[in-house]
């Protein structure tokens, strides 16, 4: 059983279709190019019909699989995203400490077609 807990706590990796939220912010050093922008994420509806949406900060490195070229990324552009979750830690105006959720992305397609449909989750048993 602890085998199979570590090689699941191992597994990063999301694919996710949305939206650009807002107007990209972009990064340059000598390591090349870095843009994060609010994604959305459509993720189905509640039990009374309303749509939910998740919202995630994206972080893009220019690379062979992302755009190197980052100006085609823009507020309501479609795109397919695959990367991996991390969490980025700040701190409040307050002084309070706060967390979020980034998507560091691996992979970016752009001007693709977004389709929401509602899916049900494969949940396969790890192989011991």
């Amino acid at each position: 059983m602890e085998n199979t807990i570590s090689r699941i706590q191992s597994v990063n990796n999301i694919i996710l279709s949305g939206i650009v939220g807002d107007e990209k912010n972009i990064f340059r050093n000598d390591k090349g190019n870095m843009a994060s922008f609010r994604f959305a994420h459509y993720c189905g509806k509640e039990e009374n019909g309303q749509e939910k949406t998740a919202w995630l900060k994206v972080k893009v490195f220019s690379t062979e699989k992302c755009p190197n070229d980052l100006s085609v990324i823009s507020k309501g552009q479609k795109l397919v995203v695959e990367g991996r979750l991390d969490v980025e830690n700040f701190t409040r105006k307050d002084g309070t400490p706060g967390s979020n959720v980034v998507l560091v992305a691996k992979t970016i397609k752009v001007n693709v077609p977004v389709e929401y449909k509602a899916v049900e989750p494969v949940i396969e048993d790890m192989p011991d």
